[in-house]
C-alpha cells in the first residue's frame, strides 16, 4: 500500500513516487472558478433549500478528502506534475470551486480565504503555508453544520496517539497533529463486506489485492510542526488507520530528493485498529 492522505500528501505521493519530494508544481492560472469572487457570501435559500445546500457542501468536504492523482509508480517528475495538474484542475478544483460558493455562514470567511489562496497559486498554492490554518477552519465548520464529531490524533514515532478504539457512525472532523521527527500519514481503511482477512494479512497482500478487499476512506498528512484536517463518512465497519509512508521520512530526507525506501513506517506500529457502529 503506497497511499499518502490528505489534500496537500495528494501532492507528495507523486513527488515521492518521482523521488522528487518538494518539487515545485506549476499554477493553474485560471481567470474565474475559485476564488474568481473571493469574498463570496453562502447562497440565500429558504430553509428546506439550505439544509439541501449544507448537505451538499458536507457531501463536498468528504470528496475532497477521498480525490487523488492517479500516478503510477513509475512516474518521472514532469509526468507526475502534469497528472497532478490535470487532476487539480478537472477533480479538485471544482469541488474546492463548490465548498466556497456554498459555504455557511460559520465558513464563510475560511472558505474565501481559500478562494484567494487557490486563485493567487493554483496548483502550488496547496502547500502554501496559509492553506492549512484556512482548510483546518474550513473543516472545523463540519461540526455545526454537519453534525460531524470532533477526533485529535497525535503522531508520534511510531504511534497514534489518542486513537479511539470505537466511534459512532456519521461525520467525523480529524485533526491530526504532527509529532516526533519525521512526516507521518493518517490512512483510514475500513474492511468491505465479506472480507476476512487480519489487517495485518491485508497489509501483507499486493496493494491491487488488498484494494479489493478494502475501502479508502480518509487520509492525512503531516510533518512534524503541521496539523491537518479532515472531514470524513464514517458508516459502520471494521477499521485501520495506518501510516504507509517509509520509515526515516524526516523533512530533511524529503527535501534531499531522495527519500527513504524503506519499510513503512506501520512495521514499526504504527497502525490501529478501531470499529464504527
Amino acid at each position: 500500500m503506497a497511499v499518502i492522505g490528505g489534500v496537500r500528501g495528494r501532492l507528495v505521493l507523486p513527488a515521492l513516487a518521482a523521488a522528487v519530494v518538494g518539487a515545485v508544481l506549476a499554477g493553474c492560472g485560471a481567470d474565474d472558478g475559485i476564488g474568481s469572487v473571493p469574498g463570496a457570501q453562502p447562497l440565500a435559500a429558504s430553509s428546506a433549500s439550505s439544509s439541501a445546500l449544507a448537505e451538499e457542501w458536507c457531501s463536498d468536504l468528504v470528496a475532497i478528502n477521498l480525490t487523488e492523482p492517479d500516478v503510477p509508480a513509475d512516474a518521472d517528475a514532469a509526468t507526475a506534475d502534469k497528472i497532478a495538474q490535470r487532476w487539480f484542475d478537472e477533480e479538485l478544483l471544482p469541488l474546492l470551486d463548490n465548498v466556497v460558493s456554498g459555504a455557511p455562514p460559520a465558513a464563510a470567511n475560511a472558505t474565501a480565504t481559500i478562494g484567494k489562496i487557490i486563485k493567487e497559486g493554483g496548483l502550488e498554492a496547496l502547500d502554501d503555508p496559509a492553506f492549512l490554518p484556512a482548510e483546518a477552519a474550513v473543516n472545523e465548520a463540519a461540526v455545526p453544520a454537519c453534525g460531524a464529531q470532533k477526533i485529535t490524533i497525535t503522531a508520534a514515532d511510531y504511534a497514534f496517539h489518542g486513537a479511539p478504539d470505537s466511534l459512532p457512525t456519521g461525520l467525523a472532523v480529524i485533526r491530526f497533529i504532527g509529532g516526533g521527527g519525521e512526516l507521518h500519514e493518517l490512512m483510514l481503511l475500513r474492511k468491505l463486506p465479506g472480507t476476512t482477512q487480519s489487517f495485518d494479512e491485508l497489509l501483507a497482500l499486493p496493494e491491487e489485492e488488498s484494494a479489493k478487499l478494502t475501502e479508502f476512506v480518509g487520509g492525512l498528512f503531516v510533518t512534524p510542526d503541521q496539523t491537518d484536517t479532515a472531514v470524513v463518512d464514517l458508516p459502520p465497519g471494521n477499521y485501520l488507520m495506518v501510516s504507509t509512508v517509509p520509515i526515516g521520512l524526516t523533512p530533511q530526507a524529503a527535501e534531499s530528493g531522495v527519500p527513504p525506501t524503506g519499510e513503512p513506517q506501520f512495521t514499526r506500529g504504527m497502525k490501529h485498529e478501531f470499529t464504527v457502529t
